[in-house]
């Protein structure tokens, strides 16, 4: 990591001469960086001089990020650094890409490290080094830490990021700050927010509260004129004050995870300059009247439709979608009480040239009529997104087919499409031809549970074949039984060429993977297989997969040919009898509580292992031990291994240097004698 930040370092300066590697090392001090008496104590020069290398708007967001968890979102960090003037407006282009460009440069740097289980890189960290730097050089301006820190300060800090487990209520030493500009409570016990810290402090412009356990806001917070952030997320607020009317700066209310919020104050419709609303998760009845009247709007992640059936209903409608022309990211709830297709063509999302992200919800239903099943399907016909859409979620949709604009083998409708989640839309017969859309990289079905069978038009038998796919989840698909792909053109159109990842769980029914498909995935490496318990052999021959989690298939029987695969890890597997052309397998985890003995095809594999995990029960453990007598070991461990099992009884050996230990019960050790594996052993011990 070091080097890779002075790399970057080194080559965005342009050094000329190759024949001197540190040119330009110290340009701004005259005795080199390198010795610069500016470099704090106990900060890695390499580091400081990736610093010294920022352009000004990156080492401002670099500084603010010490105010933030170890871990951190994007939308969050760019929205921070928005509100507190770091992103300079450029032309038309927004300033949450503007933000965006600024998050992906500090990755490309390497002082952000980004998150894997991130799909789109939207969640990363820092290392404690990085941010020991960022720490160093923003003292003063910047303080992270606890209350006790805080006393201790020299300075009086503008921008507080408090992280003390302890408070209930906002202390002293942060009324009586002077100029507080940001003010972020890592502080879960908090239930109490003193009226007087927004009459002190009218100059916020960065209020975090969430994760805390405070049930309101005070009045007062209609003072705080300048705050153009507030996210009080997963806290126990049971409304909002009617005064966030005053709030005229405020551009991003952040309220996910509220479960005690369910309503909003209908005061919100006075903010002109509110450009993100986020309500994910937190059970908001409807959206107040007047919604459509915030033009700058650009993210709104929880509309809450309006229930026309209710006496009092007065919330919003699909017509107050219509006048937002700028969103670019929209999550939509309780689609079901939209009365008609006609209705929902008044959203005109396919107008919105800026949309890049939707979902569209409905709640589950039990039993729906077919009345209903094709009205339904006649709403979601209305709300065809724009060509320039890329994430498209649905949840919940009981039509028994999915809309034409999403099904239809003309591609060019979502030709920028990249990422595709379907969830529980347990009604729909078949699955549409998703292989046509050229640009799809991430593909989820979930709780499609009136599928029985897929076939070559799933993949686009004219010739699609996901060209640009990397990643397919299928799970709890309780009725699918078969997968075939016996008509797929000939060899010249390919067939899933950039997949890296498949993954099948809860499919008991499934009799098998398409033998076409594993060979011509020619990218795949990860396969994931869990719950299918009508899968017997996974026997076609791959050049590509390395790593397999196989798990909970009771009628497996044979898993071969896979001649790349490193890393294997299984369990609940008791029919396997074969495992063979497995010759660059390395890594072994096996998971049985139920097996006593060593199997066979473990047995024919031990020689080439590397790392062998056992989760099995004690009687297991004592076979693979090295026993005196008759007993002899029936495992001979060259490389370093680990043999442990649920009840934290474990074996570890080491060959070089040599080290032998176990942790086993009193129970699972009688009788047992433990010697040395080699005569060049160096110690052994219980």
């Amino acid at each position: 990591m070091l080097w890779s930040s002075f790399g970057h370092q080194n080559h965005s300066r342009g050094y000329k001469d190759k024949g001197c590697e540190c040119e330009g090392v110290g340009k701004g001090s005259p005795s080199g960086a390198w010795s610069s008496k500016e470099i704090p104590n106990k900060i890695l020069p390499a580091l400081y001089l990736s610093y010294q290398d920022l352009p000004s708007q990156l080492e401002q967001c670099f500084l603010c990020s010490t105010l933030f968890s170890r871990t951190f979102t994007r939308p969050f960090a760019v929205s921070v650094w928005i509100s507190e003037g770091f992103i300079t407006p450029n032309g038309d282009t927004a300033l949450e890409e503007l933000g965006n460009d600024s998050y992906r440069e500090l990755v490309r740097r390497n002082i952000f490290m980004v998150n894997p289980t991130h799909y789109d890189e939207s969640a990363c960290m820092m290392h404690d080094l990085v941010r020991g730097l960022a720490v160093s050089m923003g003292q003063g301006a910047h303080y992270s830490g606890d209350l006790q820190g805080l006393k201790n300060s020299p300075t009086k800090p503008r921008h507080i990021s408090l992280v003390d487990d302890g408070l209930s209520t906002i202390p002293n030493e942060i009324v009586d700050c002077d100029s507080l500009r940001t003010l972020i409570c890592r502080t879960p016990q908090l239930r109490n927010i003193r009226a007087d810290l927004f009459e002190k402090h009218r100059r916020l412009r960065v209020l975090v509260f969430s994760w805390t356990k405070i049930e309101r806001l005070p009045r007062t917070i209609g003072y705080l004129i300048h705050l153009i952030y507030l996210n009080v997320s997963c806290t126990r607020l049971e409304e909002l004050p009617e005064s966030m009317g005053l709030l005229r700066n405020l551009q991003f209310l952040v309220l996910h995870g509220c479960k005690c919020l369910h309503n909003l104050p209908n005061s919100i419709v006075r903010l002109p300059k509110l450009r993100s609303i986020v309500l994910l998760n937190t059970p908001i009845s409807q959206m107040p009247k007047g919604i459509g009247e915030l033009k700058d709007l650009q993210v709104l992640s929880g509309f809450v439709l309006g229930d026309k059936r209710s006496v009092s209903n007065q919330g919003s409608t699909m017509e107050d979608l219509k006048h937002l022309t700028q969103l670019t990211n929209l999550v939509c709830y309780h689609l079901e009480r939209v009365p008609s297709g006609t209705e929902a063509k008044e959203a005109a999302l396919g107008s919105k040239p800026s949309l890049r992200y939707v979902e569209l919800h409905c709640d589950e239903q039990q039993s729906p009529e077919e009345e209903e099943k094709d009205r339904i399907k006649q709403v979601f016909e209305g709300l065809c997104p724009p060509p320039c859409i890329e994430n498209i979620e649905i949840h919940f949709f009981f039509g028994r087919e999915l809309p034409r604009w999403l099904v239809t083998t003309n591609s060019s409708s979502l030709s920028n499409l990249r990422w595709l989640k379907l969830t529980n839309c347990e009604y729909i017969q078949r699955l549409p031809s998703l292989g046509l859309l050229p640009q799809l990289k991430y593909l989820s079905i979930q709780g499609a549970s009136k599928i029985v069978a897929v076939g070559p038009e799933f993949f686009g038998e004219s010739g699609g074949g996901f060209p640009k796919l990397e990643e397919m989840y299928i799970k709890d698909m309780p009725n699918w039984e078969d997968w075939h792909l016996t008509q797929w053109p000939n060899d010249g159109v390919p067939l899933l060429p950039c997949l890296r990842k498949l993954a099948l769980e809860d499919c008991p029914k499934l009799k098998s993977i398409p033998g076409t498909l594993i060979r011509r995935a020619t990218s795949l490496k990860d396969l994931h297989i869990c719950k299918a318990g009508n899968l017997s052999n996974l026997v076609e021959r791959s050049a590509s997969i390395t790593k397999a989690v196989i798990l909970d298939c009771p009628l497996l029987e044979d898993i071969s040919n896979l001649a790349q695969l490193q890393h294997l890890d299984i369990g609940g597997c008791p029919a396997i009898k074969r495992m063979d052309n497995m010759c660059s397998l390395k890594y072994l985890l096996l998971r049985d509580k139920e097996m006593e003995a060593m199997p066979n095809w473990m047995q024919s594999i031990m020689m080439q292992l590397q790392r062998l995990e056992l989760w099995v029960n004690p009687d297991f453990i004592r076979q693979c031990l090295p026993l005196n007598g008759p007993g002899q070991p029936k495992i001979i461990l060259h490389n370093p291994s680990r043999i442990f099992d649920e009840t934290v009884e474990s074996l570890l050996h080491t060959r070089s240097p040599y080290s032998f230990q176990i942790n086993l019960t009193q129970e699972t050790m009688e009788g047992v004698t433990v010697l040395p594996l080699d005569e060049t052993s160096q110690h052994s011990q219980i």
